[in-house]
């Protein structure tokens, strides 16, 4: 496979890559990680 992007964490809460299998296919590989506390409180309401 080949490496297309540079590992990249997202505010949001995710961190990903994207590779590409030998028959084209782009593949998202994602891991879940505690989201930034600022995003959190700009982007979310309380319940």
């Amino acid at each position: 496979m080949k490496l297309e992007t540079e590992v990249v964490t997202e505010a949001f809460g995710q961190r990903h890559f994207f590779v590409r299998d030998p028959e084209g296919t782009w593949l998202d590989v994602i891991q879940l990680v505690a989201p930034d506390p600022e995003w959190v409180a700009a982007n979310l309401s309380p319940t």
